[in-house]
């Protein structure tokens, strides 16, 4: 079986916050959106991720989203699921920012992982399950 590149599954211009932004307006921009990972932006340039869970620990409303994000995992939108899949265990991480040099153009995260798990195992021949 061929394995496809992370474009396949990636979700594409994921919605993107500026590292100075306060929780709330993060919080309000996941929930406006239906997302649960953002992209941090410092000037134009990717400097890490914030997740829905990092909004749930207790903060002082003066924080900011540089505060609470976590280090960002990338790849490219050439590179093959599996790897993407690995990069996530071996980080621990909840989501890969997919990037074209310094542009962010797609994130993949766990919700992601399990779309692209339902259609692999679909294709799946049912006498090799």
């Amino acid at each position: 079986m061929l394995i496809p590149p992370i474009s396949t599954y990636m979700t594409p211009a994921p919605f993107v916050i500026e590292a100075w932004a306060r929780l709330g307006a993060a919080g309000e921009l996941m929930r406006a959106h239906r997302v649960h990972h953002l992209p941090v932006m410092d000037h134009g340039r990717l400097v890490g991720v914030v997740c829905e869970h990092d909004l749930l620990r207790i903060h002082s409303s003066d924080d900011t989203v540089h505060d609470v994000m976590s280090p960002v995992a990338t790849a490219t939108a050439a590179t093959p699921i599996d790897e993407v899949v690995a990069l996530m265990t071996t980080k621990q991480a909840g989501s890969v920012v997919i990037v074209n040099n310094a542009d962010v153009t797609g994130i993949f995260t766990r919700a992601d992982a399990m779309r692209a798990l339902g259609d692999l195992l679909r294709r799946t021949d049912p006498s090799e399950r």
